[in-house]
Order: C-alpha cells, then sequence, then structure tokens
C-alpha cells in the first residue's frame, strides 16, 4: 500500500508563490510532482485565511471541533448552573418556611407549658403536648421548665 505524502508549510506556501508568479498551474505541478488540484486546494485555504493555513495535520478541523465542543459544553454548565439556581432557592425557601413553623410551634408549647405551670398548685407538672414532653416545676418562687422531643 502506497504511504500518503505529506508537505510542510514552507513547500505549500512556495508552491502558491510560483503559481502567484506567473508560472502555470501544470508546470508547477509537474515540477514538484503534486496533483493540479491540490495546489488549487491550497491555493484557496492560504487566501482564505494565511495566518491560519497549513497549521498540520488535520490540526484546523482539531482546534474548530474543539471550539464547538467547549462552547457546547459552556452551554450546557450554564444551564445546569440555572437549573441549581432554582433548586436553592426553592430550598432555602422550605427551610425558612420549617424554621417559622418550628419557633411557632415552640411558642405554642411554651405558653401551653407556662399556663399548666401557673394552674397547679406548686407541685411538678409534665405534659406531652405535639410531640413535646415538657416538665416544669416551682421551686422557691421561681418557674423551671425543660422540654425534649419525643
Amino acid at each position: 500500500m502506497k504511504r500518503r505524502r505529506t508537505y510542510t508549510r514552507d513547500f505549500k506556501i512556495s508552491v502558491i508563490r510560483e503559481v502567484e508568479m506567473g508560472k502555470t498551474l501544470a508546470q508547477v505541478s509537474r515540477e514538484n510532482e503534486i496533483h493540479p488540484s491540490l495546489v488549487v486546494k491550497w491555493k484557496n485555504e492560504y487566501f482564505r485565511d494565511p495566518e491560519n493555513a497549513f497549521r498540520g495535520n488535520g490540526r484546523a478541523y482539531k482546534e474548530q471541533a474543539r471550539m464547538a465542543e467547549l462552547e457546547r459544553l459552556v452551554g450546557q454548565l450554564y444551564a445546569e448552573n440555572e437549573f441549581l439556581k432554582k433548586a436553592l432557592t426553592r430550598l432555602e425557601g422550605k427551610i425558612k418556611e420549617e424554621e417559622v413553623k418550628s419557633v411557632l410551634i415552640k411558642r405554642i408549647l411554651i405558653r401551653r407549658c407556662e399556663k399548666s405551670v401557673w394552674t397547679s398548685s406548686g407541685k411538678t407538672t409534665e405534659k406531652f403536648i405535639n410531640g413535646y414532653y415538657f416538665r416544669s416545676f416551682i421551686h422557691k418562687y421561681k418557674i423551671y421548665m425543660m422540654w425534649q422531643y419525643g
């Protein structure tokens, strides 16, 4: 099997310069033993982007593919970031709701417990209210209350 020939960037540019100086396409291709369509292809590529032309074996395509892949990745990460921001705000809202509920429940339970302490006649009172176990007692005109969940 015949191996494919590779040409350097300098060689390709020199072939293009020869064509620009007035030599015919057929003459340049015969002298350098290359196909005339290859010279035309090189010429078009060089005039499209002279600085980035002939960067290497397929490297120009790889760079474009890499750029496209990175742009897709940026878009995907942006979408994920927006989704996570929305989820975070929802969770923060739910956490605040739960905190408010727990504070309100504790206030209600403490009020109920205080009422039960004042209504008791100087002895220890124990109650189980909404999942909280309250124990209150009066000692030397001070009210002591303890509670625990469950």
